[in-house]
């Protein structure tokens, strides 16, 4: 089969590749491309490189990344528009002003010809609320099956169940939440759970000491992230020095925030994966969207880069891991505390469940099985027979 992954960018990783890289936007497309995936931040190149491994064609598209996506239009002799428009106002009612206005045209200006050019047996797309459903809708007569990947954040910043019922075949998510949801909506959906990368653990340098005490990387600006903010400075409080914090901005947090105190700045791809093999403990802390079950990606990084894993705990947790022996689920403020400072006063056992998590992780929660996973479910979709796969 043919794959096509859509995926997006944080606009603020966009920026620092290209200042931290300064030569990488003269580069051809797929030079761009591969220089992309050795930044191992996201999914990089996990999708389509395993794919390939088991003789399928895949190609990754980043179509937020307007530097990448032009170089592919001006290859294929693709006409794009501006970025931006001028917008005429008066302004404070009087005086004539001329300014700038983003033009997202050219987004769907390359992806069209991308999707068109391609023309993928399967099109995977993992950002579900940024890429307009009618238009993926008119390029179906190119796409022989429609695949949306959901998160929690999909109800937020989504659109209307009824756009994604009319352009999608079917829907994965890592939330049995959100699986139910989508099945609601009358839209075919299926279990599929994210995933860790074992390629991390020989690509980049790994500490060799867990120096960090207690790390949390992660978002935490948006409403969405309240209740983990609140806790995140709980935290911070109760253990200062020995709490670390790492996030793309810290807009929104209070100019007395302890947060501040324990920031280290923001961590990508190969850092990031760096400074999760160098601490004791991973926090973690879904965001409210996620209701009452474990989904985020947090979960199987920590654990694939064998830190101890301490999340808040959700009814389907223990179908992922042995909550207790793999990892340590807190249910109050409270109990989030103790067994972090438990943790800490207690090596021997907090490195135990850590080697356990990571064992379980690598046997059973790798971006192979995501992608066997996908396989499997586009293949059954395909061939409409009823899936039943649950991964």
């Amino acid at each position: 089969m043919r794959f096509l992954i859509i995926d997006g960018d944080y606009p603020e990783y966009i920026r620092l590749l290209y200042e931290q890289n300064p030569g990488l936007k003269k580069l051809s497309y797929k030079e761009q491309l591969q220089f992309r995936a050795r930044t191992l931040v996201g999914q990089a190149d996990f999708y389509s490189t395993h794919l390939r491994e088991l003789g399928h064609e895949a190609e990754d598209i980043w179509v937020n990344n307007e530097i990448i996506q032009r170089a592919w239009a001006k290859e294929h002799s693709v006409p794009v528009t501006r970025s931006w428009d001028w917008n005429f106002r008066l302004r404070r009612g009087l005086v004539p002003w001329l300014s700038r206005v983003p033009n997202k045209s050219w987004i769907y200006e390359v992806l069209g010809a991308q999707i068109r050019y391609y023309k993928p047996d399967v099109l995977l797309n993992n950002v579900m609320g940024f890429i307009s459903a009618s238009f993926l809708r008119e390029m179906k007569p190119y796409i022989k099956l429609l695949v949306g990947n959901a998160a929690p954040v999909v109800l937020v910043y989504g659109q209307d169940p009824a756009a994604y019922r009319q352009a999608y075949d079917v829907v994965v998510s890592a939330s049995e939440g959100m699986v139910d949801y989508f099945r609601s909506q009358g839209i075919k959906t299926e279990l599929l759970r994210n995933a860790f990368e074992p390629r991390i653990l020989h690509e980049v340098a790994l500490a060799k000491d867990r120096y960090f005490a207690v790390s949390f990387p992660g978002l935490v600006r948006g409403n969405i992230y309240n209740g983990r903010l609140q806790l995140l400075e709980d935290l911070c409080s109760k253990f200062g020095k020995d709490m670390h914090v790492w996030a793309t901005s810290l807009e929104g947090v209070p100019a007395d925030s302890p947060i501040r105190d324990c920031y280290e700045g923001d961590a990508w791809g190969r850092e990031l994966n760096q400074i999760l093999s160098a601490s004791k403990i991973v926090w973690n802390c879904h965001a409210e969207i996620a209701g009452k079950y474990a989904d985020n990606y947090r979960l199987f990084e920590a654990t694939g880069l064998g830190a101890c894993l301490v999340t808040d705990w959700k009814v389907n947790l223990s179908d992922i891991f042995d909550v207790g022996k793999e990892i340590l689920a807190y249910k109050s403020k409270e109990e989030c505390f103790e067994i972090i400072r438990y943790c800490l006063d207690h090596d021997s056992e907090r490195e135990a469940i850590a080697q356990a998590g990571q064992k379980r992780t690598l046997r059973d929660y790798t971006f192979m099985h995501r992608v066997q996973g996908l396989i499997e479910i586009a293949d059954k979709y395909l061939r409409r027979e009823p899936c039943v796969v649950a991964v």
